[in-house]
C-alpha cells in the first residue's frame, strides 16, 4: 500500500451536546426524505473552534454534503441497504469523508464536529444507514456513523476497497476489533501495518476466516504491548513481529 500522510486544514462547525440532542430527538420524528430537505450548511448553536485552523466556507460544507449525498444516491438511497452494501458503502464513505473533509485532526476528534455533520449537514445518512439504532449512531462519538468511518480511512486508507489482489477488504467486524482496541488503533502505524499483514495473509493456510485471525491478532499484540516497545521498533521490524504472531496463530490452530 501506498504510503499516506493527512494533513487536514479547516474547521468544522461544532454541535453542543445539548444542541443536538435536542436536534436529535426533532430529526428523530421525520421520514428520510424529509431529512434529506432539512439538510442544512449551518445550525443557530453550531460554531467553529475559534483556533486551530481555517473556518470552513459555506461553500465547502455544502460540496462536502454533495459529495455524500451523491455517494449515497450510488448506493441506492432512501432503498434499504444489504449487508454488503452497508460495508461496501461504509469503505467508499470513510475514503470520501477524509478526501473532502480536509478538516484537522483535532476536529475529527470532537464529537461536537460530527453532531453538526450527521444531524445537520447530512442528517437523513445516519438513519439510512443504521435504522432504528441506538442515539450513539447519530450523536458524535467513537460509534457515530460518519466519525468512526473518517478515522477508519485515517489509520488505515486512505482507500479503503484497494486491497491486494485475492484478498477481500476488511468487513464491520474486522475494523471494529481494531479501532475500538486503542492500544492498536492508537499508533496508526501499528495499525496500518496489523492491517497490511492481514490483508497479505493466505486464509485457507492459516485454516480460519478472517475475522477470528483479526480477533486473535488483536489479543496478542495487546499482550506484546505490556513488554515490547512496539513504538521503537523499526518498520521493518515491526512487520516481522507481527507477521510472526499471525504465523504462532497458524501453527497453534493446526
Amino acid at each position: 500500500m501506498t504510503e499516506f500522510e493527512y494533513v487536514g486544514k479547516l474547521l468544522l462547525p461544532r454541535l453542543p451536546k445539548s444542541a443536538a440532542r435536542e436536534q436529535f430527538v426533532e430529526n428523530s420524528s421525520l421520514a428520510l426524505a424529509d431529512l434529506a430537505d432539512s439538510g442544512s450548511v449551518q445550525h443557530a448553536a453550531a460554531a467553529p473552534a475559534p483556533v486551530g485552523g481555517h473556518p470552513a466556507s459555506v461553500e465547502h460544507l455544502k460540496s462536502v454534503q454533495r459529495a455524500i449525498r451523491d455517494l449515497a444516491s450510488e448506493y441506492g438511497f432512501p432503498k434499504a441497504l444489504s449487508p454488503r452494501d452497508q460495508a461496501a458503502f461504509d469503505r467508499a464513505c470513510g475514503t470520501l469523508l477524509l478526501s473532502n473533509l480536509d478538516v484537522v485532526t483535532g476536529d475529527a476528534a470532537s464529537a461536537e464536529v460530527w453532531a453538526f455533520v450527521s444531524l445537520v449537514l447530512v442528517p437523513e445518512i445516519p438513519f439510512w444507514r443504521f435504522p432504528g439504532a441506538a442515539d450513539e449512531r447519530y450523536l458524535g462519538g467513537q460509534r457515530n456513523t460518519l466519525q468512526r468511518l473518517w478515522w477508519r480511512a485515517w489509520t488505515f486508507g486512505p482507500d479503503l476497497a484497494v486491497v491486494p489482489s485475492g484478498a477481500a477488504p476488511f468487513g464491520e467486524d474486522d475494523f471494529v476489533q481494531v479501532m475500538e482496541r486503542p492500544t492498536v488503533s492508537g499508533n496508526r502505524r501499528l495499525a496500518r501495518t496489523f492491517y497490511e499483514v492481514v490483508l497479505a495473509s493466505d486464509l485457507d493456510d492459516l485454516g480460519m476466516t478472517r475475522s477470528n485471525l483479526v480477533r486473535r491478532l488483536v489479543m496478542r499484540i495487546r499482550a506484546l504491548r505490556a513488554h515490547i516497545a512496539v513504538d521503537a521498533l523499526e518498520d521493518d521490524e515491526l512487520r516481522t513481529l507481527i507477521t510472526q504472531v499471525r504465523d504462532s496463530i497458524r501453527v497453534a490452530s493446526k
